[in-house]
């Protein structure tokens, strides 16, 4: 058992909560576990924020409370089976001298998969929505307060609780709470009320401990609130709460009315202003033995500082000397080294002008090798050279005495030639074969400018029936917007149009038809004279005008029937169109040609 001084009365004042989801048909406990020991507040409504207004206390030594942590956890007794929705856990550290908040193991748990009922029972998962239910503990001092906020951040575990396994831990973030108390204070309530609220909000990165790592965000909203007292009659103390050493328990129940002593006379007010008087002198003899603590620390570091500072000095000293000795050492192994240097330097001079020389020397020597070798070869080659030279000019008086012979020859054969050829022009065979080759050559040009027209009317042809084949697209595109004596109007300028090109072809055709008509002719003048003038010829070559007669008219039929099945084709004419039927007309006419 204890001393009577090592025994505290740990008071855990539950006043309300916020943002808890609001549930008329059931009701919310708060239960605080210490050293196995649970304390629970009585049922109050389960709404947003839910005013508990309980005092949980424990009596317990200095080694227990050293020892063990609170653990404060919020149920719904009203299901059958009790589902945490959220759990804060505290771990209150004391000295022989102070206590205050142990930052490394306060932590503020939310929890996934939460079953609370509402209306229908339902279960909110983390990833799909958050809500945050805050419990308001009561400070005693602002004091203590800062001390607090500025020692021991809220440290905020994200777990991930599973069906089937354990639950398992995703990260942390470390919330620093002196950040809130630097904020700007506000007036809390209507003007006159002792009431202020501070707010702070902020990012922090959430980081997994193995490995470190970012896994996420978290964005928080801390308020502080400072309410003033409490009033005596808002308190309603449990009954398990633990008020003596001897363990015994007050007879309030959840109905109880609440004592009618005044706040002062209470046991609960003189239990706290001890607590606090008690916490004020521990806090003054923490500061004055700090203080000598810090007082005799600064002077064993300042002896420590002067002892190592003159053992530096003496070890700067030794260092100095032995630097001394071997920088003499030093300079005499540069000045040995340099006379080395220089020896060395000047035996490689020599060794190289030796080389040079009888690099030189041996140099000196193959030029002029080379030189006596090339003015032998030089004289060789200007010998050939000359030999060369005479022969060519040998061959030269032989080569131009032999033109000049053919140049005589040439002579004479040209004037054998002329005579010749006087003698034969005086024939009449002659002279009209000279007249065929003529009309032969005539021939072959017509023909050729015969086959350039029948290309470029091909060609044309093909210009037109492409531009044909434009024009009825685009007449099918304006029939569907233009009006009926528009359209008539411009099929009758497009058919005016092909007859002009039609006559102009005609007209082509007609020409060229009568220059090989005349061609024709003049060959069978030509011929017949010939005929009359060599005798009588076989017959057969009478048959050849028919024959070349026959071809023509065949290639104009088909080219008439080639025009008409093209214009048809283009979809703009139709058998009842004039064009149509001159082309009709003309074919039949070429048709009778052929057959007579």
């Amino acid at each position: 058992m204890a001393a009577k001084s090592d025994q505290l009365l740990i008071v855990v004042s539950v006043l309300e909560g916020r943002h808890f989801p609001k549930s008329p048909r059931l009701s919310l406990v708060v239960q605080a576990s210490f050293d196995g020991e649970h304390l629970e507040t009585d049922p109050v409504e389960h709404r947003e924020q839910p005013q508990f207004s309980t005092e949980l206390a424990w009596e317990l030594d200095r080694k227990t409370l050293h020892q063990t942590p609170v653990h404060i956890q919020t149920f719904c007794p009203s299901l059958k089976f009790l589902s945490s929705t959220v759990f804060l856990l505290f771990s209150i550290c004391c000295d022989s001298q102070h206590w205050i908040i142990d930052s490394n193991v306060s932590r503020f748990h939310l929890v996934s998969g939460i079953v609370l009922p509402r209306q229908h029972d339902y279960r909110l998962h983390v990833k799909e929505s958050h809500y945050l239910a805050l419990l308001r503990v009561a400070m005693v001092t602002w004091r203590h307060t800062w001390r607090c906020f500025s020692r021991v951040p809220l440290v905020v575990e994200l777990w991930d609780r599973g069906s089937s396994s354990r639950d398992q831990l995703l990260g942390s973030a470390s919330i620093q709470l002196h950040q809130l108390l630097s904020s700007e204070k506000t007036q809390l309530g209507p003007t006159g009320d002792p009431g202020w609220r501070q707010t702070h909000q902020d990012r922090i990165p959430v980081v997994h401990p193995q490995p470190s790592e970012r896994v996420a965000e978290l964005s928080y909203v801390a308020t502080l609130e400072d309410l003033g007292f409490i009033k005596a009659k808002e308190v309603l103390v449990s009954d398990s709460i633990q008020v003596g050493p001897d363990g015994s328990e007050p007879g309030l129940g959840p109905g109880a009315p609440p004592a009618p002593q005044a706040t002062r006379d209470t046991l609960e007010y003189r239990a706290a202003l001890e607590l606090e008087m008690w916490k004020e002198e521990q806090e003054d003899l923490f500061d004055d033995q700090l203080k000598q603590k810090e007082l005799r620390h600064m002077q064993a570091l300042a002896d420590e500082w002067r002892k190592r500072d003159r053992e530096r000095e003496a070890l700067v000293k030794k260092k100095e000397l032995e630097f001394n000795l071997l920088e003499e050492k030093l300079q005499k192994t540069l000045c040995d080294l340099e006379k080395r240097e220089k020896q060395l330097a000047e035996a490689e001079l020599q060794r190289l002008q030796r080389e040079l020389r009888a690099e030189h020397d041996l140099t000196q020597k193959e030029l002029q090798e080379a030189s006596r070798r090339l003015q032998r070869e030089s004289d060789h080659l200007v010998a050939l050279e000359k030999e060369k030279v005479r022969l060519m000019e040998e061959e030269r008086g032989r080569l131009l005495q032999q033109m000049a012979d053919a140049e005589a020859r040439y002579q004479q054969l040209q004037k054998e030639f002329q005579l010749f050829r006087e003698q034969q022009n005086l024939r009449p065979e002659f002279r009209l074969q000279a007249e065929v080759n003529l009309l032969a050559l005539e021939k072959v040009e017509l023909e050729r400018k015969l086959e350039s027209t029948t290309k470029s009317k091909l060609h044309y042809k093909q210009q037109w029936g492409r531009a044909l084949k434009e024009l009825a697209r685009f007449k099918q595109r304006e029939q569907e917007n233009a009006m009926a004596r528009l359209k008539k109007q411009q099929a009758e300028l497009e058919a005016m149009r092909l007859r002009y090109l039609a006559t102009e072809e005609k007209e082509v055709v007609r020409q060229d038809r009568q220059e090989l008509d005349d061609i024709r002719n003049e060959l069978n003048r030509l011929k017949k004279q010939e005929q009359e003038k060599l005798g009588p010829a076989p017959a057969e070559p009478d048959s050849a005008p028919s024959l070349n007669l026959n071809e023509s008219a065949e290639e104009h039929l088909s080219r008439l029937l080639e025009e008409r099945d093209t214009l048809l084709r283009t979809g703009v004419y139709t058998h009842d169109d004039r064009i149509i039927a001159e082309l009709s007309r003309q074919i039949q006419e070429a048709m009778r040609d052929r057959k007579l």
